[in-house]
């Protein structure tokens, strides 16, 4: 079995729990995940499956999108309601009070990873070493954040946000910074992933639904259409009597094309097809005698 698929993973199941239930769903010993998301968070995690393990960094989105909720009043030191009290605010800040400060909180900003992180430090996780009770010093991280807003407020000491951010970004620092800002604690007690590059959470699907079809052998309607995951790395469509040459990995010139498209990410990376089926992703390189090709580097099909 191959494919792509956007489960939507339950909160309390880390992403390895999520990635061992669909291998044993669908006997699949080559299955990955394209990024973790937080054992408490709930929301999108694509998980690569068969020959398609091998592009998992290419479907590692840059761009992400969560609802989250902040609880204020209370600070821990895994910025979550998971960890241990570091903290605590009797100043539980007004609505105008958080839109004031979310400004900070856009656009390009250094940010403090929690010490109960996936970060390695010396080969070992954070977190691992912070449950040993051993000095976690992670260094700050340049990170993006796109849009921040404020949604609800949910309970007189609890709100809402979304938020659209780079890769690498955590909610819960965004929380833990946020109620700092306005003069009070906070902590992050909700967050769902709604969509991880081009995978929203409307189309994913839940683990019993893969199971269910599973049984019945519908599960490839849950697939994703790889091309469509991967339609930000523009595409070289080849014609069918090329196929056999560049599975077997040999290079194309160039000059065999009838139009080469733009290519504007700097890995010079394109997506090679036939008749609609992925093949592999290629570079344009140049041959050793100056001619420009196109060298394959990921043959995924079989």
């Amino acid at each position: 079995m191959n494919g792509v698929i956007n489960i939507l993973k339950p909160p309390m199941m880390n992403s390895s729990a999520v990635v061992a239930a669909v291998k044993r769903i669908t006997g699949s010993a080559h299955v990955g995940h394209t990024g973790t998301l937080d054992p408490n968070a709930a929301g999108v995690l694509p998980i690569v499956i068969g020959r398609y393990t091998k592009l998992a960094e290419y479907f590692l989105a840059d761009e992400k999108e969560y609802i989250g909720e902040i609880l204020f009043g209370v600070e821990t030191d895994s910025c979550d309601t998971e960890g241990n009290v570091t903290n605590t605010s009797s100043n539980i800040p007004t609505d105008d009070e958080i839109l004031a400060v979310l400004p900070q909180f856009s656009g390009d900003i250094v940010q403090y990873p929690p010490t109960y992180s996936a970060i390695r430090i010396n080969g070992k996780k954070a977190y691992e070493l912070a449950r040993e009770n051993k000095e976690v010093n992670i260094p700050p991280r340049d990170v993006h954040v796109d849009e921040i807003r404020l949604l609800h407020r949910t309970a007189p000491n609890r709100v809402t946000v979304s938020v659209k951010s780079s890769t690498g970004t955590y909610i819960r620092s965004l929380a833990r910074d946020i109620g700092r800002a306005t003069g009070s604690a906070a902590c992050l007690s909700v967050l769902v992933r709604t969509k991880c590059g081009n995978f929203p959470i409307e189309e994913a699907v839940t683990l019993e639904q893969l199971e269910s079809a599973q049984r019945v052998g519908t599960e490839g309607e849950l697939f994703t259409d790889p091309n469509k995951a991967l339609c930000y790395i523009p595409e070289i469509v080849l014609p069918k009597h090329m196929e056999k040459r560049i599975l077997c990995g040999n290079y194309i010139p160039t000059k065999w094309l009838d139009s080469m498209p733009k290519c504007d990410n700097t890995e010079n990376l394109f997506r090679i097809t036939v008749e609609g089926e992925l093949l592999c992703l290629a570079r344009l390189d140049t041959a050793p005698d100056g001619e420009s090709i196109i060298q394959p580097t990921k043959v995924i099909a079989e």
